[in-house]
């Protein structure tokens, strides 16, 4: 997928950058969560009408009043990988091998990390 720039004012939070990319496709997508880790936003997203929900990653870069968003569906394996549990955990089967890695390597990247910050006291 590629970039999608445009001027932008105001707080950019995880919601005001799924806007920026659906605008009026929102009409036809629901968000059913998203969280903002640095500059990369991880959302879970439904199509309205349907109970199917995907998960979604943008990479933000703001440049004064400037917003450069690159929208990546899980289906296409994004390389970030650090998609909260919270929105793994709100998405349906995956269809695609692609969607199956990815969370895959979220899940054990947080493992890791959560392993990580409670080292077990020397013996």
């Amino acid at each position: 997928m590629a970039w999608t720039s445009g001027d932008f004012e105001g707080r950019l939070t995880a919601k005001a950058v799924v806007a920026f990319i659906f605008g009026k496709n929102l009409a036809r997508q629901q968000l059913v969560d998203a969280v903002k880790i640095g500059d990369v936003v991880y959302a879970a997203v439904r199509c309205k009408g349907t109970q199917r929900v995907w998960g979604i990653v943008f990479i933000v870069n703001r440049e004064g009043t400037r917003l450069h968003v690159k929208p990546i569906s899980e289906h296409l394996g994004p390389f970030d990988d650090r998609c909260p549990p919270r929105i793994l955990d709100l998405l349906s089967d995956p269809r695609t091998e692609e969607a199956r890695n990815w969370r895959a390597r979220c899940r054990a990247r947080w493992q890791r990390e959560r392993r990580d910050s409670n080292p077990r006291p020397p013996a």
